[in-house]
């Protein structure tokens, strides 16, 4: 696990917004989670996937 810094508010908003469909649409949930998911292992800015957040 690493701290998500400066980007944790935003990280904090993204996943509320991600589980917001759930009672409606898990589908649409899941999706959301995975886009969010996504954007955590873009915060180091880096594209090898050697480095960033471990999975």
């Amino acid at each position: 696990m690493q701290d998500a810094g400066s980007e944790g508010p935003l990280v904090a908003v993204l996943l509320r917004h991600a589980v917001a469909p759930l009672p409606v649409s898990a589908a649409r949930a899941s999706a959301e989670v995975w886009t969010v998911l996504w954007h955590i292992t873009q915060l180091t800015g880096s594209n090898d996937p050697g480095t960033g957040i471990p999975s």
